[in-house]
């Protein structure tokens, strides 16, 4: 850990002098991490953590210290069924015997246009983008010996807000490493959810369902153009 933290100190330490030039110039960026589903419940109860992937073009202006970005993002959940399962029959509202679920993967992306503000000669910065979003969650369906209970979750869309923070550490005159943390605020007017109250009783509320919130922390790779 000491190791680590002295790697830190020493790259903010030399980020002035080699991002004066390094920050003025146009750069792609491609990374992934991992990616938590935080709420609204049904999903961050009945999906795992899934991963996330991410490209991203920035524009420095005011002498680098402000950049102007566009970005595509992509994030995958596995469904969780064993926490579904003894959620599900926990609830006490379907019958207690479970022959089979079949429940799809969900799949966030996004596209987004904002700002980044360097700080410490670059070697931190925050950054908040806006954008457009779909998530798609599809059919699930609880089978039991004498009939079959099915929730549709259709496409939702709508308006993203990204707010996040990351470390940048110069690795060559061309390269930057970056770990970064951000936060996913996807709000819509639709709620995904029709069909069966298969979720009811699991913690899901009306409110909760329009708006969508994702954790993400990853590690990027940029490349100066």
């Amino acid at each position: 850990m000491k190791q680590f933290l002295l790697f830190l100190l020493l790259s903010m330490s030399v980020a002035p002098e080699l991002s004066a030039q390094f920050r003025q110039r146009v750069s792609l960026s491609f990374g992934g991490g991992v990616a938590f589903p935080t709420d609204p419940a049904d999903f961050s109860d009945n999906w795992k953590t899934g991963y996330g992937i991410a490209g991203e073009l920035e524009i420095p202006i005011f002498r680098g210290d402000i950049a102007l970005m566009g970005a595509y993002r992509y994030n995958f959940f596995s469904f969780d069924e064993t926490e579904f399962h003894d959620t599900f029959l926990s609830s006490g509202q379907q019958p207690q015997t479970i022959t089979r679920i079949d429940a799809p993967d969900a799949v966030f992306r996004a596209a987004t246009i904002g700002g980044k503000y360097y700080a410490f000669g670059g070697a931190l910065y925050t950054r908040l983008d806006v954008g457009y979003f779909t998530l798609s969650r599809g059919i699930v369906s609880v089978v039991g010996p004498d009939t079959t209970t099915t929730t549709n979750f259709i496409s939702k869309n709508g308006t993203l807000i990204n707010l996040g923070a990351g470390i940048s550490i110069p690795l060559s005159t061309i390269l930057d490493g970056i770990i970064e943390a951000s936060y996913y605020w996807a709000k819509s007017d639709q709620d995904e959810r029709t069909g069966s109250t298969i979720f009811s009783g699991l913690g899901s509320r009306e409110a909760e369902r329009k708006n969508t919130f994702i954790l993400n922390m990853r590690v990027v790779v940029r490349v100066k153009l």
